[in-house]
């Protein structure tokens, strides 16, 4: 398997590092699928739904390849948070998370074309922040700048030091891709690491 090819349905910046920690030559492609609004469906049941969707939206044209697909739900206090986009957004989401259990859902997916199946998997990131000042807050994202992160929680940077905890199995499902599950797949089928 080590020759096969590989296609990862993202072009986030910190997926792709973190995945060619384990994979070195693979192709970046933008998922064809359309992410569906108001799907209604119990968090890890929806992450691997979409990230399943991804995935198959890239075969049609990537069929002798395995596509590696990935995507995250954000769960605080009941209310799905996403991407703020814009400082002010940033701000109200981690004051809506301060001092609160935040849950991390991230969704597998992986197809074979050995065998033409799409296996999936999913992995949960579970953190709280620190019941900060505003102000400092405000610092924070005046300097991590985290507006294409959900809740505004930029873990690869100086998200570490508004965070009171993090508990998971796999700290890489926090960046975006877990990938003790995604090893546990590609060992099934033969990859070499090494």
């Amino acid at each position: 398997m080590k020759n096969k090819s590989f296609i990862v349905a993202t072009k986030s910046k910190y997926k792709l590092a973190l995945i060619s920690n384990i994979i070195k030559n693979f192709k970046a492609v933008q998922p064809l699928y359309k992410e569906e609004k108001n799907i209604i469906m119990s968090p890890d049941k929806k992450c691997i739904y979409l990230a399943k969707e991804k995935v198959k939206s890239l075969i049609q044209n990537h069929s002798k390849s395995y596509i590696i697909a990935s995507d995250q739900l954000l769960i605080c206090d009941g209310k799905e948070l996403f991407k703020p986009i814009t400082k002010e957004k940033a701000f109200e989401q981690l004051l809506f998370m301060k001092n609160k259990t935040s849950i991390f859902y991230t969704g597998l997916a992986v197809y074979s074309p050995i065998d033409q199946k799409i296996t999936t998997d999913y992995e949960t990131c579970e953190i709280k922040i620190k019941n900060l000042p505003e102000q400092f807050l405000k610092k924070y994202i005046e300097e991590d700048k985290p507006y294409d992160c959900a809740g505004a929680f930029k873990i690869e940077s100086k998200g570490i030091i508004i965070t009171e905890y993090i508990k998971t199995k796999d700290y890489t499902s926090l960046i975006g891709f877990p990938l003790i599950k995604l090893s546990n797949i590609l060992l099934k089928y033969n990859y070499e690491f090494f």
